[in-house]
């Protein structure tokens, strides 16, 4: 008998929950909030790539294996993974990849203060 066939939707289920919780481990790990706007939400955060290689990385590995390399990165290599990786919210990370880079609550002409 095959475990994955047990139950109609069963491993898919299962497998779900195991890849949430690696993402929910790995953005605690890193801190557990927004570095740019302090969202502590973990429904809106996601890993950043700071060197915006994150396309590279994931066309390479795809989602698990990605979230597997930061949890290792920030267990064994806190500096390297420092340097590459960190927690934005889903706004700020989508709002740097619009703006070249900066994130528009730091960008001056997106706060006219």
């Amino acid at each position: 008998m095959r475990l994955w066939k047990k139950k109609r939707g069963g491993y898919n289920q299962t497998r779900r929950g195991n890849i949430a919780t690696l993402k929910k481990t790995v953005i605690s790990l890193y801190g557990g909030r927004c570095e740019c706007c302090g969202e502590t939400n973990h429904g809106f955060l996601t890993m950043d790539h700071i060197n915006n290689d994150g396309s590279i990385e994931y066309e390479k590995m795809g989602w698990v294996k990605m979230y597997k390399n930061m949890y290792n990165s920030i267990l064994t290599d806190k500096a390297y993974a420092r340097k590459h990786y960190r927690v934005l919210c889903y706004n700020c990370n989508c709002g740097r990849e619009r703006n070249g880079g900066m994130c528009p609550h730091n960008d001056p002409k997106f706060n006219p203060e």
